[in-house]
C-alpha cells in the first residue's frame, strides 16, 4: 500500500510539474506567408503577406501588409488589444467593428470579429507549431456574399 502511495505522489507530482511549467506560445516576431503551403478555396489568393507581432501575453499588438497582383493592389492593417475576451475596436478592409480574442490553449488563440453594421463575422483560429516556426490560421468569413472559409499559413522570418 505504501509503494502504490509513493508511486502515485510521484506521478502526480511529475504531472503537476508539467503543467506548471508548460508555457504560452510567444507569437513575437516577423511572420511571411507561405502562400503555396496555405490554403485560399473560392478566396483570392494573395502574392504576399507580412505580418510585425509583439506579444506580452495578454498584450498583443501587430500590423502588417497584404499584396495582391503582384504589387497594385497592397493594402496595410493593425491592431492594438489582448487575448483576453474582451471586445477591441478593429477597421477591417469591409468596414468597423469589434473583436475578441480568448485563449483555447498554450498553442492556440480564436478571434470573432462582427461588423457594426451587422453584416460580416470572421471567426480565426490561430496556432503556433511547438518549435515556433510555424503559425497556421483558419478562418471563417460570413457575409453578404456568403460563406468563405481558408486557412493562412506562416513561417517565422
Amino acid at each position: 500500500m505504501r509503494l502504490q502511495s509513493f508511486r502515485a505522489a510521484v506521478l502526480l507530482a511529475a504531472f503537476s510539474v508539467g503543467v506548471c511549467s508548460a508555457q504560452i506560445a510567444d507569437l513575437s516576431g516577423t511572420w511571411r506567408l507561405n502562400v503555396q503551403k496555405s490554403r485560399w478555396g473560392n478566396l483570392q489568393k494573395p502574392f504576399s503577406i507580412l505580418v510585425t507581432v509583439e506579444h506580452k501575453e495578454p498584450l498583443l499588438k501587430y500590423s502588417g501588409t497584404m499584396v495582391y497582383s503582384g504589387g497594385e493592389d497592397t493594402r496595410t492593417f493593425a491592431f492594438s488589444g489582448a487575448i483576453d475576451g474582451k471586445e477591441y475596436p478593429i477597421t477591417r478592409s469591409f468596414g468597423k467593428g469589434k473583436v475578441v480574442i480568448q485563449r483555447i490553449n498554450n498553442w492556440t488563440t480564436e478571434s470573432v470579429f462582427r461588423s457594426d453594421d451587422g453584416q460580416w463575422s470572421e471567426t480565426t483560429r490561430t496556432s503556433l507549431s511547438r518549435d515556433g516556426k510555424q503559425m497556421r490560421r483558419t478562418i471563417r468569413r460570413k457575409g453578404p456574399e456568403g460563406e468563405l472559409n481558408w486557412t493562412e499559413v506562416y513561417e517565422r522570418s
